[in-house]
């Protein structure tokens, strides 16, 4: 393993699937569970001095702050300007997959205050309340939902054994309700880890669009399902210590955790689950960027692109040939008589 201080974070760009398909899984093991984060402050994050982008085909290159680039149909810029913080207040509704124990509508619904960057408050209003809504997309049994909800810092949604579920999440204005409209959406996850048998191995499968950053020495393995991209803990890495604040984390937890953007998001698709294997899994979310500050800005599709449509040439108008002088008649000279 490198020195801590010499390990950069690898951000790899992840085109979105042209359909999403949702992975059945299982998942388990240990109360410890799963730490999300949505977010990015910048100024609490590592310097993205060693910060590179991949594509979905394994090509390796590195991109400056502010550089421009193409990766299939889609143009994206490279950019470490900050983006907004997120702090969780209150849980308003509990009731996701409609496990309980709130009646009434499904999803679980948190409150939290939105800190936006300068770049993005030029009037000076750099506050925003905001609902952070998490829906079950797939069926959704567990005995205890009042564990779900809020713990500490993060979010959480808890699940039996051998179980998985499909997750939406929605970001949308406190008062107006509407869903809101952002240039990049963090999402980081912590713990993905196994039990010390190696039961239990925990993951996330992320189905839309979004960027990814993990340490070089992480012990996470990315693969391939289908259209949705899989990050699985390690074999043979045993169990790690659950984080308690996402800005504080030791070096095993930073190897231990994964960090998307997700680009202009209207929502959020992923997976969370583990093999089967002893006691419960619960899984945590905060609203921080846990490894980079540098995200990649969708700019447009190519194929929409709007094409510059060279203007017709003119035709000069034909010029008009003077119609010709007329000679008066001579006069004529009497005869003389």
């Amino acid at each position: 393993m490198m020195p801590e201080e010499e390990q950069q974070p690898l951000v790899e760009l992840i085109p979105s699937p042209a359909q999403p398909a949702w992975r059945k899984g299982a998942l388990a093991a240990g109360l410890g569970g799963v730490a999300l984060l949505v977010c990015g402050a910048a100024a609490l994050l590592q310097t993205p001095g060693g910060a590179r982008s991949d594509s979905t085909a394994g090509l390796l290159a590195a991109y400056a702050d502010g550089e421009t680039f193409q990766e299939g149909n889609h143009m994206y810029k490279h950019s470490c300007k900050p983006t907004s913080v997120y702090t969780l207040q209150e849980v308003l509704h509990n009731n996701f997959g409609g496990a309980g124990p709130n009646p009434g509508k499904e999803g679980i619904v948190i409150k939290a205050l939105r800190h936006k960057p300068d770049w993005l408050c030029p009037d000076g209003d750099c506050f925003q309340q905001v609902k952070i809504e998490l829906h079950a997309q797939s069926a959704y049994d567990f005995p205890k939902p009042y564990m779900n909800g809020m713990h500490g810092k993060f979010a959480t949604i808890t699940l039996n054994t051998g179980d998985s579920v499909d997750v939406q999440l929605l970001l949308k204005d406190y008062h107006t309700d509407e869903i809101l409209s952002v240039p990049a959406l963090p999402l980081s996850i912590y713990d993905i880890d196994e039990n010390s048998d190696g039961s239990g191995a925990e993951y996330i499968s992320v189905h839309s669009e979004h960027t990814t950053t993990l340490k070089s020495s992480a012990k996470i393995i990315r693969t391939k399902i289908g259209t949705s991209h899989h990050y699985e803990a390690q074999p043979g890495q045993g169990m790690a210590q659950n984080p308690s604040d996402p800005v504080h984390l030791t070096p095993d937890q930073q190897t231990r955790s994964v960090a998307f953007n997700f680009i202009k998001p209207k929502e959020v698709r992923f997976t969370i689950g583990s093999s089967k294997g002893p006691a419960i899994r619960m899984f945590s979310f905060s609203l921080y960027n846990a490894l980079s500050a540098c995200f990649d800005e969708f700019l447009y599709d190519v194929t929409e692109a709007p094409t510059t449509t060279k203007a017709p040439s003119t035709t000069p108008a034909p010029t008009t040939t003077p119609a010709p002088t007329t000679t008066p008649a001579p006069t004529t000279t009497p005869a003389p008589t």
